[in-house]
């Protein structure tokens, strides 16, 4: 249910918490995969709905290429 909600709430706002996504399914915890999944998509929805598709693209096309090649925490890493 509501546990649901927040680790739905984690998955999207971080990358890495979409981990414990992968652990559910591997413990075959269904009804929580389900909550999960549920949360996600409605949490998604709403983004769509209030901010639009524009922070999306963003997100997908910008910020995730540069998270993936370490470009996105390379100010912060004292280089």
């Amino acid at each position: 249910g509501m546990c649901g909600g927040l680790l739905a709430v984690a998955t999207l706002s971080k990358i890495f918490p979409g981990l414990l996504g992968v652990v559910l399914l591997v413990r075959r915890r269904w009804q929580a995969v389900f909550y999960t999944a549920f949360w996600a998509a409605l949490l998604a929805g709403l983004s769509l709905a209030i901010l639009g598709t524009k922070v999306w693209h963003d997100y997908i096309f910008y910020q995730l290429p540069k998270v993936a090649s370490g470009e996105a925490v390379a100010p912060y890493s004292g280089r």
